[in-house]
């Protein structure tokens, strides 16, 4: 099934209701160019297929349901060299912000808008 196709064979592949901004499903598939290109443009929106979202709670489960059993690298631990480090229970429900945060440099300019929004677009398919 391709991003661009809602949730069933046939149909359109971009919905669009008059008024309204189009939408590209983002199905975690296939996402073409042109759909990427919408997005980068904002000339249409992301919006997750129903499959996708049913995918994205089983992991979400499965990755509870595995932490609750005990240590996790990089869910109740540190990572790298604070991979023996457990994260406190009443730090958990921050601790992958705070880690996606602490990877999150860059050096030189900030990218342009429309740039971000096309690799958002692909790493959220």
């Amino acid at each position: 099934m391709s991003s661009h196709i809602a949730d069933t064979a046939g149909k359109p592949r971009m919905t669009a209701t008059p008024g309204l901004t189009p939408v590209v499903v983002l199905d975690g598939h296939g996402l073409p160019v042109p759909d990427v290109v919408r997005l980068a443009d904002s000339a249409a929106r992301p919006v997750p297929g129903t499959d996708a979202m049913k995918r994205v709670e089983e992991s979400w489960n499965a990755a509870r349901e595995i932490a609750a059993w005990g240590r996790v690298y990089g869910r109740s631990t540190g990572v790298g060299a604070n991979r023996n480090e457990d994260v406190p229970t009443e730090a958990a429900a921050d601790h992958g912000l705070r880690l996606l945060r602490s990877h999150a440099g860059a050096i030189g300019d900030e990218l342009p808008a429309r740039q971000v929004r096309a690799m958002l677009a692909v790493r959220a398919n």
